[in-house]
């Protein structure tokens, strides 16, 4: 996915959530660096008539060569391990006193589901299902409680019912639903559930 989030400034007029992450394909990269170290090596070699030199040169390139790319995958590291810890951290924060949380696009995909999603929906998930419909048929939800979770995701308004779900246990049960459409990323909506130990 070619975006990430950041922090752009509210006052300007084209701001917006989320940037491109602009960079060049992997062998293009690949192929420039090659050609930079040949055309290099090449100058020197023509230029530099003293080996010894040439030598220190060289070995003065390669070594700043590696230590970029050394700096470069430590950052990258350190970038991938700060993005799983935020994503461990919103997960946890999205599932607090819910037994599961799912999140669902414009175009009724869902596009993340909690671990309480998964062991809710065991069969349902195993498929690799992503489809918001087919999720809907799979838990057996009826059909007045379907149009209005369709509804509130199509017209990205707050709602909350109570739904009763096909999953846990092979047996139906009654859950809250609150449905919360995502300020920010637009055409995102949040739906937590947590079991209705009162039911109806």
């Amino acid at each position: 996915m070619p975006l990430r989030y950041t922090d752009l400034d509210t006052k300007k007029s084209n701001y917006s959530d989320f940037i491109i992450r602009r960079r060049f394909p992997t062998l293009l990269e690949l192929f420039m660096i090659c050609v930079a170290i040949i055309s290099f090596g090449v100058g020197i070699v023509l230029s530099v008539s003293d080996k010894i030199a040439l030598c220190s040169i060289l070995f003065a390139f390669g070594g700043a060569l590696c230590l970029y790319v050394i700096t470069q995958l430590n950052r990258s590291r350190d970038l991938l391990q700060a993005t799983e810890f935020e994503n461990a951290l919103f997960a946890s924060a999205l599932n607090q006193d819910h037994a599961f949380s799912f999140i669902v696009n414009g175009d009724e995909t869902i596009v993340y589901f909690s671990p309480g999603f998964k062991d809710f929906f065991t069969a349902f998930t195993e498929t690799g299902g992503h489809d918001l419909k087919a999720w809907i048929e799979a838990a057996q939800i009826r059909d007045e409680e379907a149009a209005a979770i369709v509804g509130a995701i199509a017209g990205a308004t707050k709602a909350e019912l109570v739904c009763h779900l096909f999953g846990k246990q092979e047996q139906q049960t009654p859950c809250r639903m609150l449905i919360e459409p995502i300020p920010r990323p637009k055409g995102f909506v949040l739906i937590r559930c947590s079991e209705n130990a009162g039911g109806q």
